[in-house]
């Protein structure tokens, strides 16, 4: 008697989660069907404004600014590292 209670209410705890599950999967599906019908509405009411051509030069990179700025960086990290070592040099200068 007490196998048989314990028995039915396992049953009915498995028959809940049944339709618990069964719930969420037709939510799910009804979450679907009204993306896929947003999905087709939003697309119905583009038009292309115009054709899309290449560009007849590439934007980027430009080499001539590349190589002065380069150049530029080359030259004052040179200074600057010369003007660091001579300040950083300890040693005491000879005059003859």
């Amino acid at each position: 008697m007490i196998t048989e209670q314990s028995q039915r209410d396992q049953l009915s705890s498995l028959q809940r989660e049944v339709q618990m599950r069964q719930e969420q999967i037709d939510n799910a599906a009804k979450t679907a069907g009204t993306a896929r019908l947003q999905s087709r509405l939003s697309f119905l009411n583009i038009s292309p404004l115009d054709k899309a051509t290449p560009p007849s030069a590439p934007a980027f990179p430009k080499r001539g600014v590349i190589m002065v700025l380069g150049a530029g960086a080359g030259l004052a990290l040179g200074i600057i590292f010369a003007l660091l070592a001579e300040a950083l040099d300890r040693r005491i200068p000879r005059h003859f």
